[in-house]
């Protein structure tokens, strides 16, 4: 049995950006968790990732 679980947290906002998102303009950010058992042998495994993209500029010679 496993559990996984993916969060987005940052998203677009109008106007200042919120003092509580770490993401810079353009940026994404992915953190994600997985929790997996095995019932027969006594296994635990714990799992944890985080990741970014961007920003992305185009850049024309």
């Amino acid at each position: 049995m496993a559990i996984n679980v993916n969060v987005q947290p940052d998203k677009n906002w109008p106007g200042t950006k919120p003092a509580d998102v770490t993401a810079a303009a353009g940026e994404y950010k992915v953190s994600a968790i997985r929790v997996g058992l095995v019932n027969s042998a006594g296994l635990l495994s714990l799992q944890l990732g985080s990741s970014s993209a961007g920003p992305v500029a185009l850049a024309v010679p």
